[in-house]
């Protein structure tokens, strides 16, 4: 039988040098599995993450650059405990 716990949201924010504000996509990432997407507003997405099961999580993100911006992925990961 498998429990799953409640959803959560992961929010991301991207800041430039130059003030400008960011466009593209944020990916959530479990353990190197795609998880959840967003798009940027502003430089700015929250985004809801799937059910997660129980034990530890090890999220990341990556955002995708656009024109003026740099591709990058968070420097290292967020960690999620899971409980029931």
């Amino acid at each position: 039988m498998s429990l799953f716990g409640n959803g959560i949201s992961y929010s991301a924010q991207v800041v430039s040098a130059n003030d400008s504000p960011a466009t593209g996509t944020i990916t959530v990432y479990d353990k190197g599995r795609a998880i959840a997407a967003g798009t940027l507003v502003d430089g700015k997405v929250r985004i809801a993450l799937p059910r997660l099961s129980w034990g530890l999580h090890s999220l990341t993100a990556i955002y995708s650059g656009d024109g003026t911006h740099k591709a990058s992925t968070t420097r290292g990961s967020s960690l999620v405990l899971v409980l029931l």
